[in-house]
């Protein structure tokens, strides 16, 4: 049976939650894109309220709609999640959903389509307020991103991860990130696009201050920030002692080869990670 909206005196079906996941599914059919059109449009009657009996079995179907071959396919997929998101009720209903499309979507994040790329970071942007598991969200975005792919892609996600640097998230807990950054630095995987791993560590020393950033590298391995410090730290990248601003970072990396701030309280993990006290 179809669910059924009115708007005004116009009655609109959606079809079936069965015939969704069908057609989002099954990628023979060639009906992915249509589906996801048809099923933006008629959220758009929907009164406010989440159309589905069975939203977790329409998020799975999302989740294969998001690894179409057609971009148009993958772009409309990560709008339609955006769409759901306001409409799934309290975090937990939210995270529920969200965690079955989570891959897909930071796969997406580092689309080589800018268009679908944008539209994902927008919804993870949505997705970051109204998550109850932040850290999740970082988590993922880290091992299905920043340390997975090829090297256009790993970039490519963490230039379109600013959200996460917006003010809003100054006390959220950014140790995964930091210590992905610092392996990629360590490792030298990042060699063709250490800019953008240094500016990133940039953004989050910016945000969240001296000390956290400090506690952050802290608890990376020694030998990790040392192999860092070394590939980082160029001569001719010094003027008096001091790393110029040819280097994208300056405390940033200047951080790298020191330990904790003397005489600053350790960082405090929170059993969750969605928020941190500074």
């Amino acid at each position: 049976m179809s669910s059924s909206f009115v708007d005004g005196s116009l009655g609109v079906s959606l079809p079936s939650d069965a015939e969704i996941i069908r057609s989002l599914t099954d990628a023979s059919l060639n009906r992915r894109g249509d589906t996801v059109e048809q099923v933006r449009l008629l959220l758009q009657v929907s009164g406010g309220r989440q159309p589905f009996a069975d939203p977790l079995s329409v998020f799975r179907g999302i989740a294969a709609a998001l690894t179409d071959d057609a971009w148009d396919t993958r772009y409309q997929s990560a709008k339609l999640v955006g769409d759901l998101i306001p409409l799934l009720g309290p975090p937990g209903n939210v995270d529920r959903c969200v965690r079955v499309v989570l891959r897909q979507l930071v796969r997406c994040l580092g689309d080589q389509k800018t268009t679908v790329a944008m539209a994902t970071a927008d919804t993870l942007d949505l997705y970051s307020d109204l998550t109850g598991d932040f850290r999740q969200l970082l988590e993922s975005i880290t091992h299905f991103g920043v340390l997975f792919g090829s090297p256009l892609t790993r970039k490519t996600v963490l230039v379109n991860t600013t959200f996460l640097f917006a003010e809003k998230n100054r006390n959220r807990d950014f140790q995964t990130l930091v210590s992905a950054l610092v392996r990629l630095l360590s490792d030298d995987i990042c060699s063709d696009f250490r800019s953008t791993t240094l500016r990133s560590l940039d953004k989050i020393s910016t945000l969240v201050g001296y000390s956290r950033f400090q506690s952050y590298l802290d608890a990376t391995s020694p030998d990790r920030r040392r192999r860092c410090r070394m590939k980082t730290d160029k001569p001719e990248s010094k003027v008096k002692g001091s790393i110029t601003s040819s280097t994208p970072v300056s405390g940033a990396v200047a951080s790298l080869g020191e330990g904790v701030e003397r005489g600053a309280p350790p960082l405090v993990t929170p059993s969750r990670g969605d928020t941190v006290t500074p």
